[in-house]
């Protein structure tokens, strides 16, 4: 398990393994007796989303039309792509602000008209 601390907490391993920690008794101990606690390099940041972890691949489209743009990718993807057991993608960015856009108008838009025309 990898726990990130404040840089000033965590200069000095001897007392980051005083930190106390709750056992399912409720009883504290000392990190120290139940870890072995050891300084590793690793990224700046590791990104997730829903507990795994997650790779970005930014496009800059010479389009407006991302709809069109992720139904012509996924389609390529689909045909050329074999992704391993557990690996997923999804689309996001301007995209997924469309298709909210979308779905918002779909509703707000008969509202509108129902509040306009008269009866």
């Amino acid at each position: 398990m990898n726990v990130r601390y404040e840089r000033d907490f965590h200069d000095n391993l001897e007392d980051f393994a005083r930190v106390l920690i709750a056992t399912p008794t409720g009883a504290q101990i000392p990190i120290g007796q139940v870890a072995k606690i050891a300084f590793s390099n690793g990224p700046a940041m590791i990104r997730d989303e829903d507990g795994q972890l997650t790779g970005y691949v930014y496009i800059d489209l010479n389009t407006k039309d991302y709809g069109g743009f992720v139904k012509d990718a996924s389609n390529l993807l689909r045909q050329k792509l074999t992704l391993p057991s557990g690996y997923t993608y999804t689309w996001s960015g301007e995209y997924e602000f469309e298709i909210r856009a979308k779905e918002r108008l779909k509703i707000i838009l008969p509202v509108v008209f129902l509040g306009i025309t008269p009866f």
